[in-house]
């Protein structure tokens, strides 16, 4: 599988679950784990985006320490998506709109919690994928650092 292939079947996953686990070091060391609602933008390839509150402490921890990983799974969970890569904390108002549409019915939970919070946008870098396919065995590693 190639890098096209895995991100048409990333995408795939994301429209049908809307959701992922962000996994990444807090500042006391330990792993830290979210549900969150990754998307696609169709202009960048090689990246991941979600947004959370500017004021959560996985930004902070983010800031000090941007490697994560992601886990996003099929409906079935039958196929698995393992992301690495580094997260970007973007504030540009322009893009986390972009951002924000794309993401919007599928954000209940961030909105509940204030009304008027500013948020950031979390663009993941893509340095390598792992796909696994349970069902028939199948587990493929493609790099995106190469090209």
């Amino acid at each position: 599988m190639d890098k096209k292939e895995v991100m048409k079947k990333l995408g795939k996953f994301l429209a049908e679950t809307k959701t992922g686990v962000l996994g990444w070091v807090n500042k006391d060391g330990y792993p830290e784990l979210r549900w969150m609602s990754p998307c696609l933008m169709p202009y960048n390839t090689d990246c991941t985006y979600a947004i959370t509150l500017e004021d959560f402490p996985k930004v902070n921890d983010l800031k000090n320490n941007g490697k994560v990983q992601w886990l996003i799974q099929n409906k079935s969970l039958t196929e698995v998506i393992n992301i690495y890569g580094k997260i970007n904390i973007i504030e540009d108002a322009l893009f986390k709109s972009e951002v924000l549409e794309n993401l919007s019915s599928n954000l209940v939970a961030i909105w509940k919690l204030e009304d008027d919070a500013e948020f950031v946008v979390l663009e993941t870098i893509i340095e390598e994928i792992v796909y696994y396919d349970t069902m028939k065995g199948i587990k493929e590693r493609i790099n995106f650092r190469e090209e």
